[in-house]
């Protein structure tokens, strides 16, 4: 029974990693060729009615699809509530955000983004259309439904936002794609789950129900702002256009995260539950686990800031090239943010999931000043910068020091785990920085610098 659930599981988290690659491939070759369409302007417009919209789903979901997903509750008996519940909620909140776009667009400093944020407010109502069939989808491990939805809805919403970019929609072409996309996501979900139950409140599992979902959807509200509360003070401190270019640099600088995310948090909280029993198992454990992270997330952020520039350029072509300086100071946060993920899931594995929540609501608060003090005082970079110092000097020591009781050492234990990959990383982007430093052209620099660093890693 355990060797079947083993496996199950490790078949999900390859479904999910193969998701992950495909989503970010995906991603990034809409975005370059959107964003030649558009004015880092619109981008901006749009990054603040999706960070508005995040914010607002994370308390709209309610946490009812992990609900439905636990293996210790019935989803016969629960789903009909689970489904009343999730319309109710999320049809109350897509009003509510309908109603309020045009204040919070403009409490925000960009009153352009009414509109998006009004067409956004479907894709609020549609979380609570499709939350049966998420739960069902993440219960049974059927992640390739996640994978096949992807592809499925990536080619109609994909296609209506070039449409619309290249017809000067602008943020509107993002939000109208995003409602296309999510209909033909949950729809595919839908059919993959082949069962749906009728909305009806069943009062004995009310309670049980609001007393799971409601701290999930805490603990999800906390992560979304600290996610993308940034994006809210660089527009409301240096503008809509500022944003766009900042917005640009944080989901390239994000990469090693996105790529590293869905493994992290499907493989490493049971992996390391299974362990804890046995200090040395944990501390191999551990160790293999930082080595396996470094070397994806040091190498892709070293080599991502030698060669920013050439980057943003070949990809986004010139009017993006501002993002190029931000970059470089955001490819390092995004590998540090892959061990705050890593030392996180630890530490729930560990039983301690309050600590988690305690470290991220001082890292919140820590952000939120540094951010502003930041973004005043030194543009997009000092907005970047605060990210690092708030991730090392707040996250990473209060998720990473507390492991010491029950494995004692594990600082030390990390820091030596990280050296080598450390160490990989700065050779291969030593030799993309030499091997493209003569060349003129960005394209050369890129191909060129990314063989070299290639072939040392």
């Amino acid at each position: 029974m355990e060797d079947a659930l083993s496996g199950r599981v490790a078949r999900a988290a390859a479904w999910n990693g193969a998701h992950t690659v495909v989503t970010r491939l995906l991603n990034i070759v809409i975005t370059a060729i959107v964003l030649r369409l558009m004015t880092p302007e619109d981008f901006g417009v749009f990054a603040v009615a999706v960070t508005v919209f995040v914010v607002v789903s994370a308390l709209s979901e309610l946490g009812l699809s992990i609900c439905l997903a636990r293996a210790d509750v019935d989803p016969d008996e629960i789903g009909p509530t689970v489904a009343l519940l999730s319309l109710l909620v999320s049809g109350t909140f897509a009003l509510l955000l309908f109603a309020a776009a045009g204040p919070l667009a403009r409490a925000v400093g960009a009153p352009d983004a009414t509109d998006p944020l009004r067409v956004l407010s479907l894709c609020v109502l549609l979380i609570g259309v499709f939350t049966v069939p998420c739960g069902l989808i993440m219960r049974e491990f059927r992640q390739e439904a996640n994978l096949v939805a992807t592809l499925v809805s990536s080619v109609p919403g994909s296609a209506l936002l070039i449409v619309m970019a290249a017809n000067g929609d602008g943020a509107m072409a993002f939000a109208w794609s995003r409602v296309l996309g999510q209909v033909v996501f949950g729809c595919v979900l839908t059919i993959y789950a082949r069962k749906l139950y009728v909305p009806k409140l069943d009062r004995r599992h009310l309670g049980p129900v609001l007393r799971f979902g409601l701290p999930v959807a805490g603990a999800g509200l906390l992560q979304q702002v600290l996610l993308n509360g940034d994006y809210l003070f660089v527009g409301y401190l240096l503008g809509a256009e500022k944003l766009g270019i900042y917005m640009l640099a944080f989901n390239v600088g994000s990469w090693a995260t996105a790529v590293l995310a869905s493994v992290i948090n499907n493989v490493a909280m049971p992996a390391f539950s299974r362990e804890k029993a046995d200090p040395e198992r944990l501390r191999t454990a551990l160790r293999t686990a930082v080595v396996l992270v470094g070397m994806v997330a040091f190498p892709l952020a070293t080599v991502t800031l030698v060669l920013a520039g050439p980057l943003v350029h070949t990809l986004y072509g010139a009017t993006w090239d501002d993002a190029a300086p931000v970059l470089q100071l955001l490819s390092v946060y995004g590998a540090l943010f892959a061990f705050s993920l890593l030392f996180g899931q630890i530490t729930i594995a560990l039983g301690r999931p309050g600590r988690l929540f305690v470290t991220q609501a001082v890292w919140l608060v820590c952000l939120m000043p540094a951010m502003a003090v930041g973004a005043s005082t030194g543009g997009l970079r000092g907005a970047a910068l605060a990210h690092i110092v708030t991730i090392v000097v707040v996250a990473i020591p209060t998720l990473v020091w507390p492991l010491r009781t029950s494995l004692p050492g594990a600082v030390s234990l990390v820091a030596r785990a990280s050296v080598a990959p450390f160490g990989i990383a700065v050779a291969s982007a030593a030799a993309a920085w030499g091997a493209s430093a003569p060349l003129g052209s960005p394209l050369l620099k890129l191909l060129v610098g990314g063989v070299a660093s290639l072939v040392v890693y």
